[in-house]
């Protein structure tokens, strides 16, 4: 299955995600209506029309043999399982370890205020800071500048009247 649906080829993040879904679905395809189905959760094309009713289009077509074939909407697709699959929404129950799993964004927030040592507001009146420093080195370069055009040195300036 890897090779004929050209898995290897994946290239990007976005594809590989998207090859894993297809691959779940061309599975549950396959095993829907076997002896092995479990009748409470039965083999149906993810996600259902009742969870991400943008993710199918309406120019679905039927087979001679019953079947109907899916036209998808991979971009909704794609937005649909990132967004089920955020770290918010996973679940830590039955978790012993926790290193195990994706850190919070609690957790990541903490650690991003404990690490700097410098809080948003310093950094911003550093940058101020900054800027007004470089600002005044410009303008008294310019004055110096300004003030050796004006002003040429003779030699009767440094001798004085003879």
């Amino acid at each position: 299955m890897a090779r004929k649906n050209r898995m290897f080829s994946v290239a990007s993040q976005d594809q590989a995600i998207l090859w894993l879904w297809a691959a779940h679905n061309e599975v549950n395809k396959r095993l829907s209506g076997d002896a092995t189905e479990d009748p409470v959760h039965p083999k149906i094309q993810f996600p259902d029309t009742t969870e991400c009713a943008q993710c199918r289009r309406t120019d679905n077509t039927s087979h001679n043999d019953g079947n109907t074939e899916i036209s998808w909407d991979r971009t909704e697709v794609l937005f649909f399982l990132r967004r089920i699959h955020a770290v918010p929404n996973i679940s830590r129950l039955g978790v012993d370890d926790e290193s195990a799993l994706p850190a919070t964004l609690d957790v990541l927030r903490a650690k991003r205020y404990v690490s700097n040592v410098f809080s948003d507001i310093d950094m911003r009146m550093g940058l101020l800071l900054y800027g007004f420093c470089i600002c005044m080195l410009l303008a008294a370069v310019r004055l110096f500048l300004k003030r050796g055009y004006r002003k040429k040195m003779y030699i009767h300036d440094l001798l004085g009247k003879v």
